[in-house]
């Protein structure tokens, strides 16, 4: 697991293909976790419960703890990197810091007013669709979007990441319970769901944006022209900025020539993040129609077998 959290926090700074190391370790990475499971698996006394782990309704409250980690990786790899880049320092972000802490309390709160051991899906439902919110407010971003206007979505992002967490934990509790060797199991399970969605989260994000960001780089290059009448008018106001500083005209073009290209850079950031704040919410709302189907799904199942016990049609 060292080799694979290695690989998702350097892999897209080093970049995927370029560094042969990465594919090393994840070789390495995939031979060493199945031989451990393996060996877990056939020992006579295991330290964790595979066939429980491997059991579908643990499988499912897995997955769903590792998409949710995974969108909520948007808060520092989207909104908070998003600042820092446009030069923003910790002083400038307090007040959005404030905002997230006040949502993660509210969440909390509100999770132990409203937990009920018989309806666990539902909170997960509700921290789904604030997250699927708050990232599609957060792609309305723009050169001007500064931390003030921030605050509302990163408020219900952080109670979003509070108020799914007690029901998660209590949904696989009850296999604890029934069986408390299982206990370590789940706590691996919970876990790995945190810290690796965390880092995957991140390593998705990170690498969509970059992508993106090169996507748009080129599609904005097209359009910087001579021939534009609008990016002519452009560069003579830059020029008109420096023309009291630099004598030179060819030294005022060229640097008329690097402000634009700053802007179109800026521009194609700014557009790299809201399709990846885009490609939060997508993930969010793909996880909570699932969520949802399993809802019916088991509702449907609930009432065949109720009506197959009383014998109605």
């Amino acid at each position: 697991m060292a080799l694979v959290c290695a690989v998702l926090s350097l892999g897209r700074l080093e970049w995927w293909f370029e560094a042969p190391w990465i594919g090393w370790a994840l070789a390495a990475a995939v031979i060493l976790i199945v031989a451990a499971i393996t060996f877990e698996h056939n020992r006579s006394n295991p330290l964790l419960n595979t066939k429980w782990l491997s059991s579908g309704s643990i499988v499912r409250l897995g997955l769903i703890m590792l998409l949710i980690r995974i969108v909520l990786a948007e808060q520092n790899t989207g909104v908070i990197g998003w600042l820092q880049y446009v030069g923003l320092q910790n002083e400038q972000m307090t007040n959005l810091a404030w905002s997230i802490f006040a949502g993660i309390l509210c969440g909390i709160i509100a999770s132990c007013l409203t937990l009920n051991p018989q309806k666990l899906y539902w909170p997960t439902a509700t921290a789904l669709a604030l997250i699927m919110i708050a990232s599609l407010l957060d792609s309305q971003s723009n050169a001007l979007t500064r931390p003030e206007q921030l605050m509302f979505s990163q408020f219900l992002l952080g109670f979003g990441s509070a108020f799914f967490l007690a029901p998660a934990m209590l949904a696989g509790i009850g296999g604890v319970f029934a069986d408390p060797r299982n206990l370590v199991s789940f706590s691996v399970l919970f876990g790995m769901s945190q810290n690796i969605g965390g880092l995957l989260g991140s390593a998705i994000l990170g690498t969509f944006q970059t992508w993106r960001e090169k996507f748009h780089s080129s599609q904005l290059a097209d359009q910087i022209t001579t021939l534009n009448p609008l990016i002519v008018e452009r560069l003579q106001q830059y020029s008109l900025m420096y023309q009291s500083q630099i004598g030179d005209s060819t030294l005022l073009n060229v640097q008329a020539t690097t402000l634009l290209q700053n802007a179109a850079t800026l521009q194609a950031n700014i557009l790299a993040w809201n399709d990846t704040y885009l490609l939060t919410a997508a993930i969010s709302a793909g996880t909570l129609v699932w969520v949802f189907w399993r809802l019916i799904r088991l509702r449907l199942t609930a009432r065949i077998a109720l009506q197959r016990a009383t014998g109605s049609k």
